[in-house]
């Protein structure tokens, strides 16, 4: 079942907007039938003349033509004439005269241009609720904009006190930065004093290593020279007892037992050279084995000093010697 055709005066919305029905029927464009449709805004194609033929009459750009009534939504249907009212019968018996009535074209043009005011009038009745709309969505928007701009000074103190957090932090991670570094470059330095501490450990151990290996081949030599000591003691002791007095005096013996006592003396310096050579290179020497060294090897006693040694005269001399023997 097709759509009915919207009366004439009706205001009906089409996609190119609202307007009023102006005309319906038969063209001489085109077959079928077509609707035409005076638009409230300038969003038509004529003035409702088409191809020289005015079908009705519009503003410039204002007329709208459609074949096809179901893109027509109406809005709301033509205002009616009020019905008039009865005429109150005379009291007298003379017969009332008939009042004149204007001719068909006349009243047919006032009735058209009252539908046209009336429907301009359910136009602008659409505009006021489209204008009432929009007023209401700027109040929203304008009481929206006022509690933004009630909140807008919190907004700001928050920011900046964000700004200064933001700031102290930035303060706070370059001196963590800064600490970083010298950790590192301490870290450096710790490592390579390690490094260092490392090789000189290898070079006393390697050290320590050859001296013990010279000690050894010392205590050897002593233990030798110990053995041809004690061969020769018994030697000389059966020798005493053959001929007592005439061994002891003879010059070959005596020369034998200073020999053995120079050798003697001779490895226990080396000995002793030895070991303190070994206390130096495994870093446990100190001044007070340096001077002990010094003391048993010229003789000295433990509780003589540098200038106690040949008097107050020579008691300089003899402390500067002492520093260069430590030394």
């Amino acid at each position: 079942m097709a759509p009915a055709e919207p009366p004439l005066g009706a205001l009906v919305e089409v996609p190119a907007g609202r307007g009023l029905v102006r005309f319906c029927g038969g063209t001489s464009f085109s077959a079928g039938r077509w609707v035409g449709i005076e638009l409230s805004e300038a969003n038509g194609k004529n003035d409702g003349t088409v191809q020289g033929i005015k079908y009705f009459t519009g503003k410039p750009n204002h007329a709208h033509q459609t074949t096809q009534p179901s893109t027509l939504r109406r809005v709301s249907e033509p205002l009616r004439d009020p019905e008039p009212e009865p005429e109150p019968e005379p009291s007298s018996p003379i017969a009332p005269q008939e009042p004149s009535r204007p001719s068909t074209p006349v009243r047919a043009q006032d009735d058209q241009e009252v539908q046209e005011l009336r429907a301009k009038i359910r136009v602008l009745e659409a505009k006021r609720a489209d204008d009432a709309r929009h007023v209401r969505e700027l109040e929203t928007r304008l009481s929206e904009a006022e509690s933004f701009v009630a909140l807008r000074p919190k907004l700001q103190a928050k920011l900046s006190s964000q700004q200064t957090e933001l700031i102290t932090t930035r303060r706070e991670l370059a001196d963590a930065q800064q600490l970083a570094q010298m950790a590192e470059s301490r870290i450096v330095d710790m490592q390579e004093q390690l490094e260092m501490a490392t090789l000189d450990k290898e070079m006393a151990e390697e050290r320590a290593e050859m001296a013990e290996a010279e000690l050894e081949e010392v205590k050897e030599n002593l233990a030798i020279v110990e053995v041809e000591l004690q061969v020769l003691k018994e030697g000389g002791e059966r020798a005493e007892e053959v001929t007592e007095t005439p061994v002891k005096q003879s010059l070959a013996y005596i020369q034998l037992e200073k020999q053995n006592e120079r050798l003697k003396e001779a490895l226990i310096r080396r000995s002793k050279s030895m070991r303190y050579r070994c206390q130096r290179d495994l870093g446990r020497s100190s001044g007070a084995a340096r001077e002990e060294q010094y003391r048993e090897e010229n003789g000295v006693a433990p509780d003589v000093g540098p200038k106690s040694i040949g008097g107050p005269a020579t008691g300089r001399l003899n402390e500067v010697r002492w520093s260069a023997a430590l030394g």
